[in-house]
């Protein structure tokens, strides 16, 4: 008799047709399956099969066949999406740490993937995350846009209920998780879906979609499950605005640290910068006068060693200040918002089975860092032009698919190399650039502030 596995799919924000996420992941374990040279069919359910469920038979190579029995987890029609205006409202509050989150997590994964790659240089490491520099320069420009664009669509009823459909059934369910609004629908309904499974299958492996992978692992903890298999989650951006709501001086804090660090970061910069160049003029005034070449006596050179020495000691102390005023205020920032941080309780913990990360580089929503005991798998990152869909595109992809099989037969058991992101020279250079753009700005913004203070 084959094995049995049964496939709790939860779905993440928006509204959703009933059997949709299912039909994605089968879609998946298609595309993957026929990647590694086996195939799928779609069969009729057995008796004990609950309605709606989809039933596979996937046939691998070097592999024994297995039955693979998709469940829907829809959870959006237990809920009653929240009114627009607060959703908006607090889209308004929480964009800038939307943009820290992005930044934090990209650098984190960019990090990462060189170290897949072999780099270990510190340079080579670091130098295309300075790309990440293009997300607060990009995103208050779309911001903008969109404000500009406010009057048209409220004017126009078409575009007036899109939008609001938009911010509300959609970005709502964020909202709603945040406000632990899912915790006796959403989240007791897939934790009852997954207690069903287990009675007619071998093994239960729960699949969730961005939200839905948070309402996944909050289900898998308190229930049994074999393996979990997260696409482009949330859990990063989620957890972050879940400890957020619950701790209001945080919000605070991080307000002050966004008003105040250019302010700082262009006076640590401007000192630093007066410091290297009154070390270079003092070098510049050792060499003059020694041309053409001359015999040096030793008074003299004693005296333009000594100006080096002088020049050199005090960019050295000028820096050593600076450097421990930002240590200073970065200690002092992260040592408050550490005290008051007030973590949900079930942040920290992790469904006690394998899990597997599926991400893409191109994914805001699924980037951050990850438990050790998780395995990442990446998927190659689309065309140019199809950027803007990247977070839903991951079940097209037979890398998606492959992670699936793999948390079923086991990696040992399929012929399959990981993907791994490659970052060329193009994203090191722009990296570079960006970084360099982005220093200056801030060095401009934090002077300009600097001479709006009444001292």
């Amino acid at each position: 008799m084959k094995p049995k596995f049964g496939i709790v799919c939860v779905h993440g924000i928006g509204r959703q047709a009933q059997g949709q996420t299912t039909r994605d992941v089968a879609m998946a374990v298609q595309r993957g399956a026929e990647s590694l040279g086996g195939s799928v069919v779609e069969a009729e359910g057995e008796a004990n099969v609950a309605p709606g469920a989809r039933v596979l038979d996937v046939s691998l190579p070097d592999c024994d066949p297995i039955e693979v029995v998709l469940h829907d987890g829809r959870w959006d029609h237990l809920v009653e999406p929240p009114p627009w205006r607060s959703v908006l409202l607090w889209m308004l509050r929480v964009a800038p740490f939307t943009i820290w989150l992005t930044m934090a997590g990209w650098v984190n994964d960019i990090l990462d993937v060189q170290e897949r790659n072999g780099r270990t240089h510190p340079l080579l490491q670091i130098l295309p995350a300075g790309a990440v520099m293009l997300v607060p320069i990009v995103a208050p420009l779309m911001m903008l846009l969109a404000l500009l664009a406010t009057p048209v669509v409220l004017v126009n009823r078409r575009f007036s209920a899109v939008a609001r459909t938009i911010v509300s059934a959609w970005i709502g369910d964020a909202w709603m998780y945040r406000s632990d609004k899912l915790d006796d629908t959403a989240i007791a309904s897939v934790r009852e879906l997954v207690e069903n499974v287990r009675q007619n299958a071998d093994a239960v492996i729960m699949v969730g979609h961005s939200q839905g992978a948070e309402i996944g692992r909050r289900a898998a903890i308190d229930t049994n499950v074999d393996t979990c298999v997260w696409v482009g989650s949330g859990e990063f951006p989620l957890g972050i605005l879940r400890m957020l709501r619950r701790s209001p001086g945080v919000v605070v804090a991080l307000w002050a640290v966004l008003l105040t660090f250019p302010m700082v970061f262009a006076l640590v910069l401007t000192a630093m910068w007066n410091g290297l160049a009154g070390l270079v003029g003092v070098a510049m005034d050792a060499f003059t006068g020694l041309w053409p070449p001359r015999i040096i006596m030793p008074d003299e050179l004693g005296d333009r060693a000594d100006a080096v020495s002088r020049g050199f000691l005090d960019f050295a102390w000028s820096g050593l200040g600076e450097v421990a005023f930002l240590l200073v205020y970065f200690g002092v920032a992260a040592f408050l918002i550490v005290r008051m941080a007030n973590a949900p309780r079930d942040q920290q913990r992790r469904p006690d089975c394998e899990v597997a990360v599926v991400k893409s580089l191109m994914d805001p929503v699924c980037l951050g860092p990850r438990d050790d005991a998780d395995f990442v798998r990446y998927v190659p990152v689309s065309r140019v032009k199809n950027w803007w869909r990247e977070h839903v595109a991951y079940f097209d992809k037979p890398e998606t698919g492959k992670t699936l099989i793999e948390a079923m037969v086991g990696a040992n058991q399929i012929s399959h190399v990981p993907h791994v992101p490659k970052l060329g020279v193009a994203i090191h250079v722009i990296g570079g650039l960006a970084a360099g753009a982005m220093a200056y700005a801030l060095w401009a913004l934090g002077t300009w502030m600097l001479t709006l203070l009444p001292f």
